[in-house]
């Protein structure tokens, strides 16, 4: 067990382990909109918790390859036909995005200390494994349990939105490729196709012959503040030196 948000916590587990050859710091507070009812701890959670790792590797196992899990959403999604790659600016629209933007520049900090850390930056991405509170899940699950007669309706916030969305297992084998690299180097990994939140739910309640819109009510209160509406990667460069086939 590791409290990310504890350094002693975090060096008391490498200590145990000062042979370990790969870390993937993957823990999070991974909610966006969660995020915006605990914005302190969301920031500090995803951002301080990298100096916590880092600043353990270098003293403990500094031969150790780290991954850090960043987001699409760094980018903001402002402009509607932008693809974003590697260099493109950030435009953090959450307390949880702003967390992970501490985090890649700890991550670059430690890198000019000598440290192989590096950061992935994976567009949406789901399997199986995705709790129901998470959109594409909370659909599925919807229509599924609708289509028994067990739900009636379900409520939604803002369906406005495009994302960039691929199958989680293949985010993580270019998480661990990029472990492989001889040079430490970020990645943006997503498919370069964006979807409307709508297709989400034509394709889920289809399967099941349902019309969505007679079972989605929209609730405005779970809408988020700062919405970002539009996201698509450019990801060339994985698919260069990481063979990723989108």
């Amino acid at each position: 067990c590791c409290d990310i948000n504890d350094k002693n916590s975090v060096s008391g587990v490498l200590s145990k382990h000062p042979d370990v050859s790969e870390i993937y710091l993957l823990a999070a507070q991974s909610h966006v909109g969660f995020s915006f009812d605990s914005p302190d701890t969301s920031a500090v959670t995803n951002g301080m918790s990298v100096y916590n790792v880092l600043s353990s590797v270098l003293t403990i196992c500094p031969k150790a390859k780290t991954y850090f899990a960043a987001t699409s959403e760094l980018f903001g999604g402002a402009n509607p036909e932008k693809s974003y790659n590697e260099s493109s600016p950030y435009d953090c629209r959450s307390p949880y995005s702003i967390g992970k933007e501490m985090g890649t520049r700890w991550i670059k900090y430690f890198r000019q200390m000598g440290l192989f850390a590096c950061y992935g930056v994976l567009f949406n991405h789901s399997n199986t494994y995705r709790s129901k509170d998470f959109f594409i899940r909370r659909i599925t699950n919807a229509a599924a349990q609708i289509s028994l007669g067990k739900m009636k309706n379900i409520s939604l916030g803002f369906l406005g939105f495009y994302r960039d969305e691929h199958w989680t297992d293949f985010g993580v084998e270019m998480m661990w490729k990029m472990l492989q690299q001889d040079q430490p180097r970020d990645y943006v990994v997503g498919t370069g196709e964006t979807h409307h939140g709508e297709e989400y739910l034509d394709l889920s309640f289809g399967h099941f012959n349902l019309n969505w819109r007679d079972y989605v009510v929209i609730d405005d209160t779970l809408k988020r503040p700062n919405e970002v509406v539009r996201l698509i990667a450019d990801s060339s460069r994985a698919q260069k030196d990481l063979g990723w086939n989108p």
